[in-house]
Formats: C-alpha cells, structure tokens, sequence
C-alpha cells in the first residue's frame, strides 16, 4: 500500500541521481581538489622562489643604490674641497687687495694732501718777500715741480684705486658664486648622507606617491661638475688679475713715495743752499754796515774838528781887527800905513780865507756824512729784507716740511 507524500516530496525518482553517479561525481570533486592541491603546492614554490629572488633583487639594487650614494658622495667632498680651497685662496686674495686699496685711502685721503699743502704754503709764504729777494729762485723751481709731482702721482693713484675697487667687486661677485656653490654641495652632502645612512628599519621612510616618475633634476654629472669647474677657473682668472693689480699698486705707491722723497730732498737741498746765500748776503751787508758806522763815526767826529777849527777863528780875526780897529784911532799922521797894518789886514784875510776853506770842508764833510747816512739806511733796508727772507725760509718754510710724511706714510701705512 502506497502512502500518499507532500506535494513538495514528491520529486519524480528520474530526477535524482543514481548512487554510481554519486559515486562517480564524488571522485571527480576528489580528483580535482587534488590537481588544484597539487597545483597550489606548485605555486607556493615558485612564489616562495619569486619572493626570495625579488628579495635579492631588491637588496641587490638598494646596495647599488647606497654605493651610487657613496660614490657620489665622494665626489661631492672631492669637488667641494675643490670649490672649497679655491674660495679661501680667493678670501685670502681679496684680504689682500683691500688692504691694498686702504694704503692708497690713507695715501689720497690724508698723506697725499700733505706734500701739498706743504709746497702751497711755501709758496704763498715766499711771495711776501721783499724788494730784490723776491726772485723766482731754484727753490721756487723744485717747490713747483714737487706740486707737480705730487698731482700727477695722485691722478696715477687715483686711476689705480678705482681698479682696485672694481677687482674687488669682481672678486666678491665670483666669491658669492663660490661660497653659493659649497653652501649649495653641503647641503647636498648633508642630504645625501641622510639617505646613505637610512635603512628599512630607519622611523624616517615613508611613501611618497609617484615621485619617481617626477623628474625635477635640472644637471647631469657632467654639467655639475662643469659648474664648479668653470666657478674655480673662473676665480683663479680673477685671482691672477688681483695679484698683477695688487702688485701695480704696490710698486706705484712704493714709486711714488721714493720720487716725492727725492724731490723733497732737492727742494730742501735748494732751500739750505738758498738759506746759506741768504746768510752770506746779510753778513756781508752787516760787514758794510759796520764800515759805514765806523766813517759816519770818523766823519762826524771830522765834523766836529772843523766846527772846532772854525770857532777858534773867531778870536785871532777878532784880535786883528780888534787892532786894525784901535789903530785907525791913531792921531795925525800917526795914522801910518806901515808894515803893522799891513799884517794885521793879511792876517784878516787869511783868516777869513782860511774860515771859507774850512766852511767848505764842512759842507762837503756834511754831504759825505748826509750820503753815509743814506747808504747806511739803505743797508739797514736790505738787511731787513736779509732777514725777513731768512724768517719765511728757515724759520717758516723749514719748520713746516718738518711735516713732511715720511717714507713709511707716503706707502700708505698709518
């Protein structure tokens, strides 16, 4: 007897499968889980052998990769050296060469208005010479040509000064190039050694999404190495045009502090020479007056003889007409011409001749004292002249090129 099943249980028996095919199917699933089991088995093989090999590829390029970093690290401290010692050849250049244009500073600024101000003032003070004395001398020659020396050293130095500076600029222009180019390789070297010394394990590694496929680099190798290659020739161009510079300079001061010295020697050559002819001339003018002292003294003391001689006249004319007179008294024929008359009128006479002659003595003696009195002023005139000449060159000229700067000065050392 056949029970009656749900609807939803009654699955026509065609419809399901036989136990063989179950079976059948079983092993099938079996065989292919096996073939995917043997499969996977392959696989983790070969990806352990891909994972092992991609790891030695990739610790074989890091190591390439820190070995390119040290290798380009020693050539960056190669050529930073390199940049690094031309800079302080040039640091040491340009020292030099400032110190160079300070000597002329010192030289245009203060010594070289010295000499000059020295010979203008020489000058001006000997205009106020006197008379005859004012002469255009061979101290006035070597003062005027001691100005010209001095002006045309001055331009010279003045031209060298302003090339010193513009080499000064040039070289602290290649200066920042240089100093730019080992500050820029520090940092380089600083950032390249940051990246030689990281490691996997470093905290300062992260990602950086796509940045090796950015290419931001604006050198290669030998461009970089061109840059401060031409910086460091460039600079020692620059060196050797300071050195021959500095070296011009150098031998321009050095000429022109020996040719003003030797023309302030001339010059004072020509003023002791000059004081010497002064002091002469005066001595001589002092001998002359002397002279003249000594015949004014003897005239006037003539002078006086005469006038002496002249008043002791007066009594023996006196006495003779004093007789003349007392005899032309006589009574009668008493009043004789006789031998006493006579006398007494040619002793009146000579008297009176005698009073002309030595009246006449006196005139002239007073004539020759009066021309010994002139030429004594004139004496004394050209002494004064004498010595206002001797005050202005020995007492004013010399004293003032006692600041002459010396030697030492005039190379521009202070």
């Amino acid at each position: 007897m056949v029970s009656e099943l749900p609807p939803q249980l009654q699955t026509p028996h065609y419809a399901k499968t036989s136990p063989e095919e179950w079976y059948e199917y079983t092993a099938e699933q079996m065989k292919g889980l096996d073939l995917a089991a043997d499969r996977s088995a392959r696989y983790r093989a070969d990806l352990a052998n891909t994972i092992h090999e991609k790891e030695l590829l990739a610790r074989s390029l890091q190591d390439d990769s820190r070995k390119s970093i040290s290798r380009r690290l020693t050539d960056l401290n190669r050529l930073k050296s390199a940049v690094n010692q031309e800079l302080l050849r040039l640091l040491s250049e340009t020292a030099a060469l400032k110190q160079i244009q300070q000597r002329l500073v010192n030289i245009l600024q203060d010594v070289g208005e010295v000499p000059l101000q020295i010979a203008y003032e020489c000058l001006y003070h000997r205009e106020k010479r006197m008379g005859i004395d004012l002469v255009y001398d061979d101290v006035e020659r070597n003062l005027v040509k001691e100005i010209e020396i001095v002006k045309a050293f001055k331009e010279r130095l003045r031209r060298i000064t302003d090339t010193v500076e513009a080499q000064i600029h040039a070289n602290l222009a290649i200066q920042f190039e240089l100093e730019r180019d080992v500050y820029d390789k520090h940092l380089a070297q600083n950032i390249d050694d940051k990246c030689y010394n990281l490691r996997n394990t470093s905290k300062e590694i992260d990602f950086y999404p796509n940045v090796e496929n950015v290419d931001e680099t604006i050198s290669d190798p030998e461009t970089w190495a061109e840059y401060s290659n031409r910086n460091i020739v460039h600079s020692r161009y620059q060196r050797s045009l300071s050195a021959k510079i500095r070296e011009e300079a150098e031998n321009l001061m050095d000429t022109a502090a020996k040719e003003m010295r030797k023309q302030f020697g001339k010059t004072n050559s020509a003023f002791t020479k000059r004081i010497s002819e002064i002091i002469e001339a005066r001595n001589r003018l002092k001998v002359h007056m002397s002279k003249a002292d000594h015949e004014i003294k003897q005239l006037e003391e003539a002078v006086d003889l005469l006038k002496q001689a002249i008043r002791e006249k007066e009594n023996p004319k006196k006495v003779a007409q004093t007789c003349l007179e007392e005899r032309g008294r006589r009574p009668n024929v008493e009043l004789c011409r006789d031998d006493p008359q006579f006398k007494l009128v040619k002793e009146v006479h000579a008297i009176d001749e005698a009073v002309d002659t030595l009246r006449q003595r006196f005139r002239e003696a007073q004539e020759t004292l009066e021309l010994l009195s002139f030429e004594k002023a004139k004496l004394q005139h050209e002494i004064q002249v004498k010595e206002n000449s001797l005050h202005i060159d020995r007492d004013k000229c010399m004293d003032l090129r006692k600041a002459f700067p010396s030697s030492v000065r005039l190379v521009g050392y202070i």
